[in-house]
């Protein structure tokens, strides 16, 4: 049986690793700062590189399977000959918002033996033009979190318990930090959008990213303005602060999801049928945005300003109106080629028995 060492080196891909937990013949090294988390006897936390080296000659893995783009332990790896494998953590825009990218890093891509994507449509056809990997080495196997939303579907396993006194729940996924810098707008929407749902009696979950909200944390001092807008609203009667260590999953039997930036809860959202509202800045901003046309194939509902969140959320009110919407996202689901059946974590331990 081949040796699996499964590298985790951020909080927030637990939710990846999680579903490869229970093997005998798999160990997960973590890696990160103030790391707490535990996947069973296997686990190994390691508190700088060094360790990890030690920990990867010590067991001498057959397959090293990792989530981010990270190469500097490959010569370590390459030296017992491990087979390097990557999985994906997020889905690729489109071809015309990422080829620079991929192209200026296609060594990187190329340096792995097998790597495992979300879609045929963009993450496959991006690394076969712009990292010019071969066809044989990328996997469309959707990606490994998605089992967890489909057997939160199939069980009703969420931690939401709604109360029938409130109309309307809505989820708030939202971008508080991008480059390590804090969004000021991520604080001026939720001032809006916590005074819609006092208005109209809606209830409002914000659920900030792990490291978002630590780098707030961080930054305190120079944030303390917004760390009180934020401890104020998230204090008040129509909206919840949700634990930043839970998973985005456990409240998706909210009503509706509203996402304020782009990212891969987008296509999470449509596959669990949430109806889903972007918050965007102006019309314009579409062509440099939609990066995974969700908007174009109308999955999402596009808002410009918080009286269009407003008017969206009424319409979705309408059962005729959210069935509809429900059906587009299906429809754009089978458009990217994912199979959401609850196997994909099998699958990928498939092709790593079949193929290494």
């Amino acid at each position: 049986m081949k040796k699996i060492l499964y590298f985790v080196d951020k909080e927030s891909h637990y939710k990846i690793f999680k579903q490869f937990a229970g093997n005998s013949n798999s160990t997960f090294v973590v890696f990160f700062e103030g790391a707490k988390l535990n996947f069973g006897d296997n686990t190994i936390i390691c508190n700088n590189r060094e360790q990890v080296i030690k920990t990867i000659n010590n067991i001498k893995p057959d397959i090293f399977v990792q989530s981010r783009t990270k190469t500097k332990l490959h010569p370590c790896l390459d030296k017992i000959k491990a087979k390097k494998i990557m999985i994906g953590h997020g889905i690729f825009p489109r071809i015309d918002v990422v080829y620079n990218t991929v192209s200026d890093n296609k060594k990187i891509w190329q340096a792995y033996d097998m790597v495992c994507v979300a879609t045929q449509k963009y993450d496959k056809e991006v690394l076969l033009k712009y990292a010019n990997l071969n066809e044989n080495k990328v996997k469309a196997t959707g990606l490994v979190q998605f089992d967890t939303i489909y057997q939160k579907l199939a069980n009703n396993d969420f931690v939401l318990k709604k109360d029938k006194n409130t109309k309307t729940i809505l989820f708030l996924c939202g971008l508080m930090v991008t480059e390590s810098a804090i969004r000021q707008e991520y604080f001026d929407r939720l001032v809006e959008l916590s005074d819609m749902c006092v208005r109209n009696n809606w209830k409002l979950l914000v659920k900030p990213r792990m490291d978002d909200f630590s780098t707030l944390i961080k930054m305190k001092e120079k944030q303390s303005k917004n760390l009180e807008i934020y401890t104020k609203i998230v204090g008040s009667k129509n909206t919840m602060l949700l634990d930043p260590d839970s998973c985005i999953y456990d409240y998706f039997n909210s009503d509706i999801v509203i996402i304020d930036g782009w990212s891969t809860a987008e296509v999470e959202a449509c596959l669990a049928k949430l109806p889903t509202i972007v918050m965007d800045k102006s019309a314009d901003a579409i062509m440099k945005a939609d990066y995974m046309d969700t908007v174009k194939n109308e999955a999402v509902l596009l808002s410009h300003n918080i009286k269009d969140v407003e008017n969206h959320i009424f319409w979705l009110e309408v059962q005729k109106n959210k069935d509809e919407l429900c059906e587009k996202q299906e429809k754009y689901i089978q458009n990217l080629g994912i199979i959401f059946d609850g196997n994909i974590h099998n699958r990928i331990l498939s092709l790593i028995n079949n193929n290494f």
